[in-house]
């Protein structure tokens, strides 16, 4: 069976995305006939139009934006993310999020987490970040439960925010 997308042109000029598969059926000892199949791609190709759109706004944010699984564990993390904590994405994914907690609060984010898998709105936390330096920094903090297709909560999404020097300035 060859399979391939290919755009068809119709006879406006207009051009369609389509999904064709072409298979040979055996219908007797000494002849076959083919099976060509045309899907038309049109919403496939809109939902990812719409999923590179979404990824590109999540990649281009200041903010770090991270997503980590109900246990804490870090699922991804954005060009923001590294920004701020200083670690890359290899780095990073697949290890604790406590990775990013001083040692005088561990904990605190597994809190927050148990907060939010009881639906608890945490947004703008205030709190203290470890990062890749050992330098501590102050972070806004939002988390969101994140759903699948079928409304069961599978992970959490985590945007934080750098808010050091603005802490330091209402110091002065």
């Amino acid at each position: 069976m060859n399979k391939e997308m290919i755009d068809l042109l119709t006879k406006d000029g207009i051009s369609l995305p389509v999904h064709m598969s072409i298979s040979s059926l055996q219908t007797n000892e000494y002849s076959n006939a083919w099976c060509l199949v045309v899907t038309y791609m049109t919403q496939l190709t809109k939902a990812n139009d719409k999923i590179q759109v979404l990824t590109n706004a999540v990649e281009s944010s200041n903010d770090a934006i991270i997503t980590e699984s109900l246990d804490g564990i870090i699922e991804s993390w954005n060009m923001g993310a590294k920004k701020i904590y200083g670690y890359s994405a290899e780095e990073i994914l697949g290890k604790d999020i406590s990775i990013l907690e001083p040692d005088d609060l561990k904990g605190e984010i597994k809190q927050l987490i148990e907060k939010t898998k009881q639906e608890v709105k945490i947004q703008h936390y205030e709190i203290l970040r470890l990062k890749k330096d050992g330098t501590k920094i102050n972070v806004s903090l939002t988390l969101s439960p994140i759903f699948d297709s079928s409304g069961k909560f599978v992970s959490i999404s985590c945007i934080g925010r750098d808010i050091t020097e603005g802490k330091k300035q209402k110091k002065c």
